[in-house]
């Protein structure tokens, strides 16, 4: 006895020639377009990154990020002086000069031993250029704050010398020195005597 199988109208048990052919079509049309789709992708990154792959971050970092990079230099007048940390640049511009400056360091004896003395004999290295107009250097326009606002002044190294003054397209290198406690400082420059305009936060230790 032969069991009956009901069917929907217009439904069919077996796939017909044309519905096979539509199928393999919209396969080929999705594969098509997805290649497409990668090229272009794989494309616009290529563009993007060929600066990376020549070393270049000027050609593949945003903008803002670049500015981010290399716009890292302070400005420090009298009103407002500039405080950064120990190896960046400042622009200082006063009412005479205008002209860069940076201080490195401190360098301490001893460095590496195990233990830490409350003072130590701390150098710091001063480096001016760009000099517009006419700069007069004196050690006792620099000094030295700790983190208990003890200030120490700072001298130049016995058998070292310090230029009395810069100008315009000169620029001079030299050494500072004090014994200061250890701990945090900030390496201040008045170049008038008076009135700050730059400081350097730096940390004195010798571990």
């Amino acid at each position: 006895m032969t069991a009956a199988v009901a069917h929907t109208p217009g439904e069919s048990r077996a796939v017909q020639p044309g519905s096979r052919a539509r199928a393999i079509a919209v396969v080929v049309i999705f594969a098509i377009l997805l290649g497409a789709l990668g090229y272009g992708t794989y494309g616009i990154w290529a563009n993007g990154h060929q600066g990376y792959a020549a070393g270049n971050p000027a050609k593949w970092l945003p903008k803002q990020q670049l500015r981010t990079l290399t716009d890292r230099t302070l400005v420090g007048t009298y009103a407002s002086p500039a405080i950064t940390v120990a190896g960046d640049d400042v622009r200082v511009k006063t009412p005479t000069f205008s002209a860069f400056a940076v201080v490195t360091g401190p360098s301490v004896p001893g460095e590496g031993l195990s233990y830490q003395p409350d003072y130590i004999t701390s150098t710091w290295t001063v480096h001016i250029w760009g000099v517009k107009g006419y700069i007069a250097l004196s050690a006792k326009d620099f000094d030295s704050l700790d983190h208990t606002d003890t200030e120490y002044q700072l001298h130049v190294p016995q058998g070292s010398t310090m230029p009395t003054s810069v100008s315009t397209g000169q620029q001079v290198t030299f050494q500072l020195r004090a014994v200061v406690s250890t701990g945090e400082s900030l390496v201040r420059w008045a170049p008038n005597g008076r009135n700050i305009v730059a400081k350097w936060d730096n940390q004195v230790e010798n571990d």
